[in-house]
C-alpha cells in the first residue's frame, strides 16, 4: 500500500499594511516554496499562464506575476511567459493575436522583464507527442517540453464539466497543441443514459 503524501499549502492574508504588504508577503512565501532553486543559471523555464481573453478580467494580474517572476529568475534562468493558441476562434487562436492580447492585458516584455513565447507556434501546430501512463499518447506544445522547468501560475474560474477549472485544466489543456485540444474535446459528445421523463 502506497503511503499518501500530503500537500504542503501556504495561505497569504490578503490584508496589508504600509510596513507588510501583500507583494512582501507573496515574495516571502515564494521563497519559502524554494520556486527560486526550480532553474539553474542558463535553464529555460517556462512560467505557464493564461493571459485572458481580449476585454476579460479573469486572470492573474501582472503585478503578483512579476512579483513571482522576479523571484524565480533570482537564478539567473532564462525565464518566459507561456501559453497556447485556442481551439476555438478568439483573440488568442494564433500567436500574433494572443501576443496582442496579452499586451492589452499588462503582460508584456516591459512590464514583466522576460519575453512572451506561445508554445506551439504561429497556428497551434508545433507540438511533440509525449507517452503517459495515464492518457497514453498526447500532444504537447513543443516550447513546453523543451523547458528544462515549468511553473504553473493558475487562476480559478468555473468550468462547464469539472465544476472548477485550475492547475489541472492549466496544465493539461493549456499544454496542450491546437490537435491536442482537438483531441481531447472530440470524445465529448451529448448521450442520452435514459428516457427522457418529459418525452420519454
Amino acid at each position: 500500500m502506497r503511503s499518501q503524501r500530503k500537500s504542503r499549502v501556504y495561505f497569504i492574508d490578503m490584508r496589508s499594511s504600509a510596513s507588510n504588504s501583500q507583494i512582501d508577503r507573496l515574495k516571502k512565501t515564494i521563497r519559502r516554496m524554494r520556486m527560486h532553486l526550480l532553474a539553474s543559471k542558463g535553464e529555460l523555464l517556462a512560467i505557464k499562464v493564461h493571459f485572458g481573453e481580449r476585454g476579460c478580467t479573469a486572470y492573474i494580474r501582472p503585478i503578483y506575476l512579476r512579483t513571482i517572476i522576479d523571484v524565480v529568475t533570482e537564478s539567473d534562468c532564462r525565464a518566459f511567459l507561456t501559453d497556447t493558441n485556442t481551439l476555438y476562434v478568439g483573440s488568442r487562436s494564433n500567436s500574433v493575436d494572443h501576443i496582442t492580447t496579452a499586451v492589452e492585458n499588462g503582460f508584456s516584455y516591459a512590464t514583466m522583464g522576460i519575453p512572451i513565447v506561445i508554445a506551439d507556434g504561429l497556428r497551434g501546430g508545433n507540438y511533440e507527442v509525449v507517452r503517459l501512463k495515464s492518457a497514453g499518447e498526447v500532444k504537447i506544445a513543443s516550447d513546453i517540453v523543451h523547458s528544462d522547468a515549468l511553473v504553473v501560475v493558475t487562476h480559478v474560474k468555473g468550468h462547464e464539466l469539472t465544476g472548477l477549472g485550475g492547475a489541472l485544466k492549466n496544465l493539461g489543456m493549456g499544454c496542450g497543441s491546437r490537435a491536442g485540444k482537438l483531441e481531447m474535446h472530440s470524445g465529448m459528445e451529448p448521450r442520452v443514459s435514459e428516457a427522457c421523463t418529459g418525452c420519454s
